[in-house]
């Protein structure tokens, strides 16, 4: 009809937009674009992370130009499987170390109860394994007391094997609880370490040491008294203190 203009024609889903816009159809989902997503959330795992970032960059290629959605999730799995992946890693590192270190612990003990006079450099070797608070609480003679002590009862120690960890009554916190099983000259005795949860992840320092029943910190308890006892302990018999002398007869 004159004086109107021209309607668009109609079009269908999927055909071709009026005045030359995109198709008008459902953009499908990209499945890498999701893939990447979902395994970036899961980067705690290792190697996820790594797979997250190829689907990733993948994802983005195929999304990009509006071909299928989903482009937004490529692009964050890449800096989350970042994040994720790198705290993978630290974590498997923090595990190995405190494994590596735990393991070594045989190693470190068993010098304390080898053959040989205590003054070869053993006082020392313990004063490196003990904690700070350790160190303060016990003094070279009672450390070597207590080494004495073990050495009458077990003899010298012939091998240690791998740590386990135990339980003991009225520990407060069991998983601080490492028991070495040793084999002595006179029989097997079990080496107990006390260490605090903290001290497990880092540095592998003992708060408290027990070869077959024998305790360094009783051992030290008791020469604490000892000692109390005989500081108290009169030094001889008072004389009669005598009276002045007045001059009276």
């Amino acid at each position: 009809m004159a004086g109107y203009p021209t309607p668009p024609p109609p079009y269908q889903i999927g055909g071709p937009g009026p005045y030359g816009q995109p198709p008008d159809y459902p953009r499908a989902w990209s499945a890498l674009a999701i893939a990447a997503f979902v395994l970036a959330l899961l980067g705690f795992l290792g190697c996820t992370a790594v797979l997250a970032i190829a689907l990733g960059i993948a994802g983005i290629a195929v999304t990009r130009g509006g071909r299928r959605r989903g482009m937004g999730l490529a692009i964050a799995s890449i800096p989350i499987a970042l994040v994720t992946g790198t705290i993978s890693v630290l974590a498997a590192l923090l595990i190995y170390d405190m494994a590596v270190g735990l393991l070594r612990l045989p190693e470190r003990v068993q010098p304390l109860f080898a053959a040989g006079d205590f003054g070869d450099g053993r006082i020392e070797r313990f004063r490196d394994l003990a904690s700070e608070s350790l160190n303060a609480k016990v003094s070279d003679a009672q450390v070597e007391a207590w080494l004495q002590r073990v050495r009458e009862k077990h003899g010298t120690v012939v091998k240690t094997d791998t740590p386990t960890q135990g339980n003991t009554a009225g520990a407060k916190d069991p998983a601080a609880i490492l028991r070495i099983p040793a084999q002595f000259v006179n029989g097997a005795a079990t080496i107990q370490l006390e260490m605090k949860p903290e001290q497990l992840l880092t540095d592998q320092e003992i708060d408290g040491i027990d070869v077959g029943g024998i305790s360094l910190l009783a051992v030290a308890a008791e020469s604490e008294k000892a000692g109390a006892a005989e500081t108290e302990k009169p030094s001889g018999t008072e004389q009669p203190t005598k009276p002045p002398d007045n001059g009276s007869p």
